[in-house]
């Protein structure tokens, strides 16, 4: 990779440059489209890596495509690209030979709709999304955006990123938090007291 390969890859290179800070010894599962969105491609996202943490138990999800990867092409220098990239904690039971591959697809269709819209998302926003995952009796039914605890906000080449961590909630999580019946704020305080890292568990009721 000659020097100007380099200067245009310094954005994903910043996020997994962080990636690498918080998983220093683990090799991730890659997902990629055959076709870039830049190239005429439907999928948004450039790629999307998923790491494991054996202790916690869970796979983590992290994008790359909502920030500038390869060169700047926003006018606001402080902020590259939509200002975010999209991070996924997934409880697991039992750790299989391969990661679940629907939290890809999800990712990919919130892209496509931050990509359509042009709207991004910021802390504490929620989104609903009928029933999360492959788990025909799971009660997760909506997400909330929240500041990713162990990742934070890097500096790039192209601007600032924050990692937003997607946190799964329930129907009545979610029509609390939208009526006001529950501060959105509070909530997240004291889900972060009983789980810090705030991994969505599909069997949580």
């Amino acid at each position: 990779m000659d020097h100007k390969e380099q200067e245009k890859a310094a954005g994903w290179d910043a996020i997994s440059d962080a990636l690498f800070e918080l998983y220093p010894e683990q090799e991730p599962v890659h997902f990629a489209p055959e076709q870039s969105y830049a190239d005429g491609g439907d999928l948004p996202l450039d790629g999307i890596s998923v790491y494991v943490n054996e202790d916690a138990q869970f796979y983590h999800y992290i994008s790359y495509g909502f920030s500038e990867l390869y060169e700047k092409e926003t006018d606001n220098p402080e902020v590259s690209g939509f200002g975010f990239e999209l991070s996924f904690r997934l409880h697991y039971d039992h750790l299989d030979d391969d990661c679940p591959e629907w939290p890809v697809d999800l990712l990919q269709e919130i892209a496509a709709f931050v990509f359509d819209n042009g709207l991004g998302f910021n802390e504490f926003h929620t989104l609903p999304c009928g029933r999360i995952g492959d788990d025909p009796g799971s009660h997760i039914r909506a997400l909330m955006f929240v500041r990713d605890p162990e990742l934070g906000h890097i500096a790039t080449d192209f601007g600032a990123v924050k990692f937003l961590n997607m946190y799964g909630l329930t129907q009545n999580e979610y029509d609390d938090i939208r009526s006001k019946a529950i501060d959105r704020r509070d909530f997240v305080r004291e889900r972060s007291a009983i789980d810090p890292l705030l991994t969505t568990d599909l069997g949580r009721h």
